[in-house]
């Protein structure tokens, strides 16, 4: 089954019956559930094997949705927002991406472009939007996206010419609804320019948010919760909820987000404290397997055959194993017993809980060290660092301007600003910096941007010019093609299997839409927020409303299991936890071994038409230099919006990272020898963690420097020990 929950209140269950193709579903949202503002979607899938009973066999379960094709239907008299603080409501185009399109008034100066800039990350701040893609020009029409115009009143009524958008008395921002021939638009406008920075101080970025209880949470943790170290974090304020479970293979996943500016390392230890119960009876497989990032951080068995009910259940979690930026962390239960082998169909169906999972358990943070490393792309994307929180100023260098530039400039900075968490006050310069400008984005085809800046990030002018030179200024084909229609279902479908961006399918480079498409399908990697897979659950927290009044979870499987248990049970239990040293070792040897894999450096070629390289400019630690670069500018703003998609975004890291529209992925140059950049004042404490965090990641400077303290040891106590004493003359 596939049940749909808004506001954890379920509205509807359907059959899944993938063996009969692509299924639509409606459902009726009950009147008052939806609350202005934020609310909650939850999908929670419930499924079987057909055939197989095995534990492995549950991976093989899985359901993909059409992000394309669900959502929510809306009255055909809604006539959109009419208010700024509505700004959330904006709907999405079909690959999830809120277009923005940039009205620039004729002759416009850099303090124009700085005012729409910042006017961009609002708006994608506000409304929580996951890929905002920015383009520059006329008023565009059409049901999804955004026309931005920011500017005096004079130069609103120049590029919006028989739009009647009011008297402007003073300061103000104006959402006009979408008619016919125009998307939804806001005017950011005044008198004078002076009044024009003071309404766009005016927009808020989504501080005071409104909704229902279920719907802030889930806008609070999305994408990730932001944390900050010496913290505890309940499990429900993350997205989950308490669940009772009866199949083999449980999960459920959260995303935290850390500081930018946090030292990975193992100086300390992150301790994931589990509430929750597991039945009597289960195989000495039973065990809970805790992944960061879809790496096995550590795994726990299950040792008592007579189960148990816990309120707390520390577990332990290597702080290296953890990143700046969003880190993704799964709870997997894997609960079988031995009856599962007889698979039987009518006991897995009407079989008892398994596994209880309370949303009371928490992730507690010890304190962390905060020093950035430098240069490092999958702190930028994940942390917007330095950018935001960095010294100064920064600054966006476009040195040819032209609207793909700038379209593809303020696109980078609206994702930069949602993974900072805040606006970022960039300034705007068609120079090339001087040394000691501080942080800047560079935005150009690389034959705009001077060498010494392409130096400086690790690029030669040279080698790009050879390696693109088919592709500098040579037009692209229209991205328009004509398709029947069952070429078009056909292409969708490829889509879904093979989970690939619909905006990485640029004409003339090849890649997954151009194949035919072949048997099989893959999962599809998207982020879901909880997933069970092999049994039927049942939703709801701790203590829960019931038929007969208020059901206490704990005090229900403390009943079952702990009265029920045996003393037999308990010695099986004993002697079943003699293997879980060995097995936890094991465990341990294997992410180690797997951290020691490094990735190859990722060549550019005539199959990746967009790079993105950073560096220090002069040696200097505040002058990093971030470069996004292509052939061309049509090139450049094709292949952005690529970029950007969340299943690519995540992929950048490096030194420098090359995008493979075609196959849909980034490959990255790893960093060779990374910096330390002070973000705050280095306190006793603070320099205390980042030095043993050091050594953790240096691990021959560590027993180097304890063989040199012990030889000292030894040599300074052999000669104290010379003149103690009494000494006999012969």
């Amino acid at each position: 089954f596939l049940t749909v929950l808004v506001n954890d209140r379920a509205i509807g269950r359907v059959n899944i019956t993938g063996s009969h193709g692509v299924k639509s579903n409606l459902h009726d949202i009950p009147a008052g559930l939806l609350k202005p503002g934020f609310n909650s979607v939850r999908l929670v899938a419930e499924q079987r094997h057909r055939v197989d009973c095995s534990l492995k066999a549950t991976h093989e379960l899985w359901t993909q949705i059409d992000p394309g094709a669900t959502g929510l239907v809306l009255p055909d008299d809604d006539v959109g927002i009419a208010d700024f603080s509505d700004i959330a409501a904006l709907l999405p185009d079909g690959e999830g991406a809120l277009p923005i399109r940039v009205v620039l008034p004729p002759r416009t100066g850099t303090t124009a472009i700085e005012r729409a800039v910042k006017a961009v990350q609002v708006i994608s701040l506000a409304g929580r939007f996951q890929q905002p893609t920015v383009d520059v020009g006329s008023p565009a029409a059409g049901g999804n996206g955004i026309n931005l115009v920011v500017g005096t009143a004079e130069q609103v009524a120049g590029v919006l010419p028989g739009v009647a958008f009011g008297a402007v008395p003073g300061a103000r921002v104006i959402v006009l609804p979408p008619e016919t021939d125009r998307r939804t638009t806001i005017i950011v406008t005044g008198r004078t320019d002076n009044e024009v920075q003071v309404a766009l101080a005016s927009m808020t970025a989504g501080e005071d948010l409104r909704g229902s209880p279920e719907g802030l949470r889930a806008a609070s943790a999305f994408p990730g919760y932001r944390v900050e170290g010496g913290q505890r974090v309940r499990l429900r304020d993350v997205g989950l909820i308490s669940q009772e479970f009866s199949g083999r293979l449980f999960k459920a996943a959260f995303n935290i987000v850390m500081p930018p500016d946090f030292y990975s390392a193992d100086y300390a230890k992150a301790i994931l404290d589990l509430a929750g119960g597991y039945a009597p009876g289960l195989s000495n497989h039973a065990q809970i397997v805790v992944s960061v990032n879809g790496r096995n951080a550590v795994s726990q068995k299950l040792p008592k055959s007579s189960g148990d009910v816990f309120r707390e259940n520390p577990i332990p979690l290597r702080l290296g194993a953890l990143k700046p930026g969003l880190n993704r962390i799964e709870i997997e239960a894997q609960v079988p017993t031995a009856g599962d082998a007889e698979c039987d169909a009518i006991k897995s169906v009407d079989g008892r809980h398994r596994f209880l999972f309370l949303d009371t358990s928490e992730l507690i943070l010890p304190q962390i060290a905060r020093i950035a490393r430098m240069p490092d792309l999958a702190v930028t994307a994940t942390g917007g660092f330095p950018f935001a929180g960095g010294a100064g100023r920064a600054l966006i260098h476009v040195p040819a301007p032209s609207g793909e530039t700038l379209g593809a400039a303020m696109s980078l900075a609206a994702n930069l600003a949602l993974a900072a968490g805040k606006v970022i006050d960039f300034g705007m310069t068609l120079k090339t910096p001087e040394p000691g400008s501080g942080p800047t984005i560079v935005v150009s085809p690389f034959t705009a941007i001077e060498p010494s800046v392409l130096k400086a990030v690790g690029l030669d002018e040279e080698v790009l010019a050879k390696t693109w030179r088919t592709m500098i200024d040579q037009p692209l084909p229209d991205v328009h093609e004509n398709l029947t229609v069952y070429q078009a279902l056909s292409r969708q479908r490829l889509i879904l299997q093979r989970n690939y961006p619909a905006a990485c399918h640029i004409p003339g480079f090849g890649g997954q839409l151009s194949q035919v498409a072949q048997p099989g399908t893959r999962k599809s990697d998207a982020v879901e927020p909880i997933k069970t897979i092999g049994a039927a659950i049942r939703t709801s927290p701790e203590t829960t409303p019931s038929g007969d009044g208020t059901r206490d979870l704990m005090s229900e499987w403390n009943k079952d299991i702990k009265g029920g248990a045996k003393f037999m049970e308990r010695v099986s239990a004993a002697l079943d936890g003699v293997w879980t040293g060995a097995l936890d070792s094991v465990g341990a040897a294997q992410t180690w071994f797997g951290r020691q894999l490094e990735q190859r450096a990722a060549p550019i070629s005539s199959e990746t038409p967009l790079v993105i390289a950073q560096g220090f400019a002069d040696g200097a630690s505040n002058d990093i230099r971030m470069v996004v670069t292509a052939p061309s500018a049509e090139l450049l703003a094709r292949t952005v919006p690529c970029l950007l998609d969340p299943r690519m975004w995540q992929q950048i890291a490096g030194r420098m990272s090359v995008l493979h529209p075609g196959e849909a992925v980034v490959r990255d140059v790893p960093v060779e020898n990374a910096r330390l950049v002070p973000t705050q004042p280095l306190s006793v404490g603070n320099v205390r963690l980042i030095i043993a965090g050091w050594f953790s990641l240096n691990i021959k400077a560590y027993v180097g420097l304890a063989l040199v303290a012990a030889l000292l040891l030894a040599l300074t106590t052999t000669m104290f020990l010379r003149n103690v004493g009494r000494k006999h003359e012969c």
